[in-house]
């Protein structure tokens, strides 16, 4: 883990500035022998972007070669964008322009905040976090730019209205309950996509949610945990299990999102609740009466 703070977030596992530039300078060097021109690349970002706005984003595999030799990094990024050669740059274009060909593939998730260098389909629910429009592709997910719209022959309002259905109404998420928890903890564990049914909760859990809400965390791509709040009582010892839990998630599993705690109100409504701020503190943003049971407790 590098001390220089000034470097990107992508960069941060490694060990020095420098071993952090030689491995950005590699990524230039093999993506510009692939794809020439056909790309943009941004190293603050850590994204190489395509002609049809898709992106790729090198932080998990910057992350999960940091400590190798450089042959060994050197194969992981052919290997890596080897696994884009059957999708032309161009060939994709014209795919995401087609508005019947994207629709189907539309979804909505949770995504750490950053700023790729283009306007993304996004809305902020916290400091660190954005729920974004992005492509559910075979090579997995990819945050849509605010500019395809022009291409398609319905404005934005619709675009979020297909991505949080298809989201929502997805398929193939385990349900179970964490027993060892106290107040009781839900788990769902599925794909990329996992966390765009926290847009609607109503058929996911045995019991509706109440009035008071749920509290919403999802940690990384394909884990999130819910907590329906049943009684104020409780919510001290829900937010702490919540934020524990999702720390710990980060630490074992990949593609991580945030570490927040949210508050779940109602389908659609989902608002900013708890984050670590950069001194490691709690930066509580709850509403009523949930902010003033948690600043008591500060």
């Amino acid at each position: 883990m590098t001390d220089d703070h000034l470097l990107p977030e992508w960069a941060q596992p490694f060990s020095n500035a420098d071993a952090a530039n030689d491995y950005w300078d590699m990524v230039c060097e093999i993506a510009t022998i692939r794809w020439a021109d056909q790309v943009t690349l941004n190293y603050l970002a850590g994204t190489l972007e395509m002609p049809s706005g898709a992106y790729l984003n090198i932080a998990n595999i910057a992350m999960a070669t940091a400590e190798c030799d450089l042959e060994t990094q050197r194969r992981a990024l052919y290997n890596f964008f080897a696994s884009f050669d059957q999708f032309k740059p161009k060939d994709l274009e014209q795919q995401m322009n087609d508005w019947e060909w994207v629709r189907p593939r539309l979804r909505v998730r949770l995504q750490r905040s950053w700023n790729p260098g283009w306007k993304l389909l996004a809305r902020s629910i916290d400091a660190q976090t954005d729920l974004v429009v992005a492509l559910d592709h075979e090579l997995g997910s990819m945050p849509l730019a605010a500019g395809k719209i022009r291409k398609w022959p319905v404005d934005q309002k619709e675009v979020w209205r297909v991505a949080t259905e298809a989201s929502v109404g997805q398929s193939g998420i385990e349900r179970f309950d964490l027993p060892e928890t106290y107040p009781q903890i839900t788990c769902f564990d599925g794909g990329m996509f996992t966390s765009g049914i926290v847009m609607d909760l109503s058929s996911r859990l045995p019991d509706p949610v109440g009035e008071l809400g749920a509290l919403v965390s999802c940690p990384t791509a394909h884990i999130t945990y819910v907590s329906p709040i049943r009684t104020l009582v409780n919510v001290q010892d829900a937010v702490a299990r919540m934020l524990t839990l999702s720390v710990l998630c980060q630490q074992t599993e990949p593609n991580p999102i945030t570490t927040s705690v949210f508050l779940y109100r109602a389908p659609g409504k989902l608002e900013p609740g708890v984050a670590f701020t950069g001194e490691k503190r709690l930066d509580i943003r709850f509403s009523e009466p949930l902010r003033s049971i948690l600043d008591r407790a500060a």
